[in-house]
C-alpha cells in the first residue's frame, strides 16, 4: 500500500500485510541455491527489514509509516501486529 502523504521527493513508503505474512522473505530476498556467493534482493534500496513476529507492533509504532497515517489506522497496524506477537508468544 504505497500513499505520498505529503513526503516531498521519491521518498515514498510501503506497508506490508502483515497478517498475510509467513515470514519467508521472498519479498526481501531473491532465492538462489546455497552455493550461490551473491544475494539478489528484491528491493535494491533495502527497504524491507524483517523482523521478528514479537518484535512486529513496536516496530510498526515507531515507523510505520507517516505520523498522520499510523494515528489514523493505529488499531489495524499496531492491534494486528499486537495479536500476531501474542499468538507467538503462545507456542
Amino acid at each position: 500500500h504505497e500513499r505520498g502523504m505529503g513526503i516531498k521527493g521519491n521518498q515514498a513508503w510501503c506497508e506490508i500485510d502483515i497478517e498475510r505474512c509467513v515470514g519467508c522473505e521472498v519479498c526481501v530476498h531473491i532465492p538462489q541455491k546455497k552455493t550461490n556467493p551473491y544475494e539478489l534482493t528484491v528491493c535494491p534500496w533495502n527497504a524491507i527489514e524483517m523482523v521478528p513476529t514479537e518484535n512486529v507492533a513496536q516496530v510498526v509504532a515507531q515507523i510505520g509509516g507517516p505520523p498522520e497515517y499510523i494515528q489514523e489506522n493505529w488499531d489495524r497496524l499496531v492491534g494486528t501486529a499486537q495479536h500476531l506477537a501474542e499468538l507467538r508468544a503462545a507456542t
